[in-house]
C-alpha cells in the first residue's frame, strides 16, 4: 500500500516537471526526481526501524512508521495549501 502510494506520487511529481519544466531541462529535473523516489526506498527500511524505536505506536514497527508517514503527508499538504493560498494572492 505504502509503494503504491509512492510510486503514484512520484508519477505525478513527473507530470508537473513536464508542465513546468522547458523542454532543455526536463531530462535533467526527471533525472532528480528518480534519484529522490530511489533515495527514499533505500532509506525506507531505516526509517520503519527508527519510527518503531521512537514512537512504539500499538508495539509495532510497521504501526509506528505508518502513523508517522501520515503526520508527515499531512505536514506536507499544509504547507502546499499555504504556499498555493499566496502564490495566487500574490
Amino acid at each position: 500500500m505504502i509503494g503504491f502510494c509512492c510510486f503514484s506520487i512520484a508519477g505525478i511529481l513527473q507530470v508537473y516537471n513536464g508542465e513546468s519544466q522547458p523542454p532543455e531541462k526536463l531530462a535533467l529535473s526527471a533525472i532528480f526526481i528518480m534519484m529522490g523516489t530511489m533515495s527514499a526506498i533505500f532509506v525506507s527500511n531505516w526509517f520503519i526501524f527508527v519510527c518503531g524505536n521512537l514512537i512504539r505506536f500499538r508495539g509495532s514497527e510497521v504501526s509506528s512508521a505508518l502513523l508517522a508517514g501520515a503526520v508527515i503527508f499531512i505536514a506536507m499538504g499544509i504547507f502546499w495549501a499555504a504556499t498555493q493560498t499566496r502564490r495566487r494572492s500574490g
